[in-house]
């Protein structure tokens, strides 16, 4: 049976590159003006707050992840899951409390319409 958290990542359509047109937009990424994709302004958001537990370099080897989340038409995040782990339970829960403080944060998606997306997160 699948969970809640499957049969909403099914519901929710890809995300698309949207393009914001051309008025230039600060972008968290690049920290210059670059157009800015909704997708870049999420990464942008998460990856500051991504912080590798030491005992997950302790592995030796590249660890790799991914969490998939969606957001509602208004930015607010309705669900997160680790859909492939890293190897590394510290690992993966320092990227879905990244995903959630970065949260508080979300612009609300281009149209106005819910998405959801996956972020895959590594260290070596």
């Amino acid at each position: 049976k699948p969970t809640v958290a499957e049969v909403l990542a099914k519901a929710m359509q890809p995300l698309p590159e949207v393009d914001f047109g051309g008025a230039a937009m600060q972008s968290p990424v690049t920290g210059g003006n670059a157009k800015s994709t909704y997708l870049s302004q999420l990464y942008g958001l998460i990856v500051p707050r991504l912080h590798v537990p030491g005992i997950a370099r302790a592995y030796g080897r590249r660890l790799t992840g991914a969490i998939s989340f969606g957001v509602d038409g208004r930015g607010r995040l309705v669900y997160r899951s680790v859909v492939q782990s890293s190897g590394s339970m510290e690992f993966d829960e320092a990227a879905m409390q990244a995903v959630a403080g970065a949260s508080r944060s979300f612009p609300p998606p281009p149209k106005g319409a819910p998405i959801g997306m996956t972020f895959t997160y590594s260290a070596e």
